[in-house]
């Protein structure tokens, strides 16, 4: 299981920006967040492609595999270990179809070296339950269960004063990637809520947003269904809550930025974006995040961007620090930087 399939290649040589003093562990938990892998499987046996396979399956030839580059993955490992970090989240779609090929190249990752050890949680993505058959079958659970909570809402105190909220919002749908929190796992969420102790810090993990920032085209086809519901359980948490940072993904591309909390604790929305996607404004992915925890959950909380940059030797890795304001969307690096 730890040995990476032979298709990801070996990684490439990089240099990178990390300070070369001791950390000083200045924090009460140090987070990693990754985003959508996707991994693919280009060739399927016929029977496998009814329903919505199928159209997954044409688009990932016309269109998404040109923007994955699964390559890069080897090179997200030693630069992830080398931070040391309590926990790694990881904020689903790690499949495209939901094949069993695909959860095993993503668990042969995620169990690759010094990760294999690394304590982690997950959150499934639309893309992980992808057809009905694959719920049917509980393929996610059975490939990813180890990271998955064994109930949702997943409630996991992370360090110091800080525990991680996760919901499940992935449903198989035919036309459209709409996700939905059941009102059962909305109830049992204000419940662990309300019995959270006061000023502790909260994490909630989710695959959907429930808001992006202004200017940002969200298709209604792949929204979260009456994420107002999830925006409520958010401003709840921010009545007992020192600090309440959501985390999520499906939408490509990096952000961090504050929406209003009405009358609460500061929110923070993350967007974890992914790592393999790449583009004219992200030419060696979009990299991953490293989110540090306060011991006083109402103090600064700090976040890094690691980012691959093709530079004119190589790989290099960038880290960049992100202040959440009311707007503030991840820009791309220079090429060449």
């Amino acid at each position: 299981m730890s040995e990476l399939p032979p298709e990801i290649g070996a990684a490439p040589s990089s240099r990178d920006d990390l300070p070369r003093t001791p950390d000083s562990r200045d924090y009460a938990a140090r987070v990693v967040l990754v985003g959508d892998i996707h991994m693919y499987q280009l060739t399927v046996a016929p029977w496998r492609l009814m329903g919505k396979r199928f159209l997954g399956l044409a688009n990932l030839w016309l269109r998404r595999r040109r923007h994955f580059d699964h390559a890069l993955l080897p090179a997200f490992t030693p630069r992830i270990c080398t931070l040391r970090p309590d926990w790694m989240l990881l904020s689903g779609d790690v499949t495209t179809t939901s094949l069993e090929e695909e959860f095993r190249r993503a668990a042969s990752w995620l169990h690759s070296g010094p990760m294999a050890s690394m304590s982690k949680i997950m959150t499934p993505g639309n893309h992980d339950r992808y057809t009905q058959g694959s719920v049917w079958r509980q393929t996610v659970e059975r490939w990813m269960g180890e990271w998955l909570p064994p109930h949702f809402p997943g409630w996991q105190d992370i360090g110091g004063r800080w525990s991680v909220l996760t919901l499940d919002a992935a449903r198989p749908r035919f036309f459209s990637s709409r996700g939905e929190v059941d009102r059962r796992q909305l109830e049992e969420a204000h419940e662990l809520i309300e019995g959270m102790p006061r000023g502790r810090g909260l994490i909630v993990l989710c695959h959907y947003p429930y808001a992006v920032p202004p200017g940002v085209l969200w298709r209604p086809g792949h929204q979260l269904a009456h994420r107002h519901r999830v925006e409520e359980l958010v401003r709840t948490a921010g009545q007992r809550a020192s600090q309440v940072i959501y985390l999520h993904g499906h939408l490509h591309q990096p952000w961090v930025w504050r929406p209003d909390p009405g009358e609460g604790a500061p929110v923070t929305v993350v967007n974890a974006g992914s790592p393999c996607c790449k583009g004219k404004e992200f030419p060696g992915g979009q990299g991953f995040w490293q989110i540090d925890l306060p011991h006083d959950p109402a103090d600064t909380v700090k976040f890094v961007r690691h980012v691959p940059v093709m530079g004119r030797k190589g790989l290099i890795w960038k880290r960049v620090e992100e202040q959440a304001s009311a707007l503030s969307v991840a820009q791309p690096l220079p090429s060449d930087a």
